[in-house]
């Protein structure tokens, strides 16, 4: 049922982003399997796993790009629709929207991948931005530098705004 409710919210999202072209970037990331850094347009940081943990409930925080398997991801395909479990190379761990929030600033975490939509994403690429957004299908909010912070910060989620503090780049 949250399901559900969660995908209609995000296709709600998307269908009012109507104005700017929208691209759902599904297919390419199915056929190229590999690890990426996630990396942001605004700070330049990317996304880590703090200190290697292997413990579910660990803020995923931004931090200095050094190469390790700590900050990189890889996106295992969802069994239905164009979405995916971003799950960290090191712990084995997925992104999750803790606890099923939908409220603006609450950290994301890494914990065991289990199918839930709190764990699921979709990428989507705005006509105009620099980078993609990372949108929670639950939450139908976006990977957010808080604050526009360009040091370790914990990454929260929050409303789309379209600032590059949202925006990323896989590599």
């Amino acid at each position: 049922m949250y399901a559900n409710i969660a995908r209609r919210t995000l296709a709600g999202r998307i269908a009012a982003s109507a104005g700017a072209a929208i691209t759902l970037l599904f297919s390419v990331l199915l056929a190229i399997p590999a690890h990426y850094t996630i990396k942001n347009v605004f700070s330049g940081l990317c996304l880590d796993d703090y200190q290697f943990s292997t413990s579910d409930n660990t803020d995923i925080v931004q931090h200095t790009c050094d190469g390790y398997t700590n900050q990189e991801w890889r996106f295992v395909a969802s069994p239905t629709y164009a979405v995916y479990y971003i799950q960290n190379v090191f712990s084995g761990k997925c992104l999750d929207d803790y606890q099923f929030s939908t409220s603006d600033g609450t950290p994301i975490v890494q914990h065991t991948c289990n199918g839930y939509t709190n764990q699921e994403w979709v990428l989507l690429a705005y006509q105009g931005n620099l980078g993609i957004s990372v949108t929670n299908i639950f939450s139908g909010k976006v990977l957010d530098d808080y604050g526009f912070s360009t040091t370790k910060n914990i990454i929260r989620q929050y409303h789309y705004d379209g600032y590059t503090n949202q925006q990323w780049h896989l590599n």
